[in-house]
């Protein structure tokens, strides 16, 4: 009985042990672990079936939690062989719940086409006055959650919605949707890049073209350098999450601090330089 109680001691010394370690960030896949768990917790779950809003409200209820632990996961090593085993991890539990979770949608959306349109987002007209709109590439749901946490640590008040994005889910469709000028283009499926077109005239949508019909259409363009007037609608754009997913990969999840404590200075910047209110879409 002595020796069985001093192996439970030791049990549980090595657990505190390797508690300590991790707090202090010398037992990556320590930490890893947790978030392996969470993200094994999330994926064994049902994936819902039946109708569209069961799909919407299992992601909005903690289906994103999965991918917040995937890259919170690989975010926290650092060797290589360490790397692998987590990604080793993810490949079993994560890809399947992905594809079964594909697989679903694609069943209940194909004959409800309708029901999936994107909400156009509210004209310059209807936005109230003194707001900003932040267009942030790339920022999903799970990363919307983080950004959320990170401005409650500042202080502010936020509040988190949704929407569809818009079909096929790449820059130069999905930023003009997201805007308060949606209206003005229209789709062209013979186009290679996957731009609108701007419905007066025809042109295809450029960068250039869509700042100059932002101005136009009295909104103010703002950088990090130049925060404008708080008066009236203005748009900034901030962030890389997008560009650098596509250059580096899984790696992504190790510049993500980064990129959202960015995103939180400038939303932080623009309240403290008088804009009343700040929209952040994607």
């Amino acid at each position: 009985v002595a020796i069985e109680r001093v192996r439970e001691l030791e049990k549980i010394h090595a657990k505190r042990r390797d508690w300590v370690w991790a707090e202090i960030g010398l037992a990556p896949l320590a930490l890893a672990l947790k978030h392996l768990a969470m993200l094994s917790e999330t994926c064994a779950k049902p994936v819902a079936g039946g109708a569209l809003d069961d799909l919407v409200s299992a992601h909005l209820n903690g289906g994103w939690c999965a991918d917040a632990a995937v890259l919170d996961a690989l975010a926290v090593v650092e060797k290589k062989d360490d790397i692998e085993a987590v990604q080793a991890v993810i490949r079993a539990v994560y890809a399947s719940w992905l594809e079964a979770c594909a697989t679903a949608f694609h069943k209940i959306a194909k004959p409800s086409c309708a029901a999936i349109q994107s909400r156009a987002p509210a004209d310059i007209s209807e936005i109230t006055q003194g707001t900003v709109i932040v267009f942030a590439d790339g920022l999903r749901f799970d990363l919307a959650h983080k950004l959320k946490s990170r401005l409650a640590e500042r202080g502010l008040q936020f509040e988190l919605g949704w929407r569809w994005t818009a079909l096929p889910t790449v820059t130069p469709t999905a930023k003009p949707a997201a805007s308060p000028i949606t209206a003005l283009f229209a789709g062209d499926e013979t186009c290679q890049e996957f731009k609108p077109k701007v419905k007066e005239g025809g042109k295809d949508l450029t960068s250039d073209r869509f700042k100059q019909l932002l101005k136009e259409h009295g909104c103010q363009m703002l950088s990090d350098k130049k925060l404008g007037q708080p008066d009236g609608v203005a748009w900034i754009e901030y962030g890389s999450i997008d560009t650098t997913g596509h250059k580096e990969g899984w790696k992504l999840a190790k510049r993500l601090q980064d990129e959202l404590n960015g995103l939180g200075e400038i939303i932080t910047m623009l309240l403290e330089g008088g804009w009343k209110k700040v929209k952040v879409v994607t």
